[in-house]
């Protein structure tokens, strides 16, 4: 299982597909099942509306069962887990080994508010990307923590280049590292 992590507007979604593509990896997106719940649940859509973290017993059990439990060790997950609560509920159901790397790409601020504009998907008011941000910021530091450790293997990746070259830069650590 390889994880992807980064700001809202940090190119994840797009990174993480390219990877699954690639390898022909189960994908899973925690933003579009979110989405996709929320176009029927009412509550979890003002939630995201605000750029509030949807409830972990909601993302877990979208989680749970899109992962395939018979390949868990070939699907890339973006944007999940997200705080300490949910990564003890993946750990405790998938074993923390199964975690072959966070995949984490840093972009600055200024950089993902741009792009998140650029985008105009309904739910990236001004408000909501800059309470996105924060949250990001404010959870990612314990997450990336127990990853440390946990010797799970954290690579970070400059998510400023060119969609190939961060592409590339992936896949060259993933080689480093001996994870593909």
């Amino acid at each position: 299982m390889i994880l992807f992590y980064g700001p809202a507007g940090s190119g994840k979604s797009t990174q993480g597909k390219i990877l699954a593509k690639k390898f022909n990896w189960q994908y899973v997106s925690a933003g579009d099942l979110l989405r996709e719940k929320a176009k029927n649940d009412v509550m979890l859509a003002k939630i995201m509306d605000k750029g509030d973290l949807a409830p972990s017993g909601v993302i877990n059990e979208l989680i749970f069962t899109a992962v395939d439990p018979t390949d868990k060790g070939h699907v890339v997950v973006d944007g999940y887990p997200r705080e300490l609560e949910e990564l003890a509920d993946l750990v405790e159901r998938y074993g923390v080994n199964t975690i072959a790397a966070a995949i984490v790409l840093v972009l600055p601020e200024t950089e993902a508010i741009k792009r998140l504009k650029l985008r105009a998907r309904e739910d990236d008011d001004d408000d909501a990307i800059q309470r996105r941000l924060e949250i990001y910021h404010e959870e990612m530091a314990p997450i990336l923590n127990f990853f440390d450790e946990h010797s799970v293997k954290i690579i970070k990746i400059d998510g400023a280049p060119s969609i190939k070259e961060i592409a590339k830069n992936i896949e060259k650590e993933l080689n480093k590292w001996q994870i593909l």
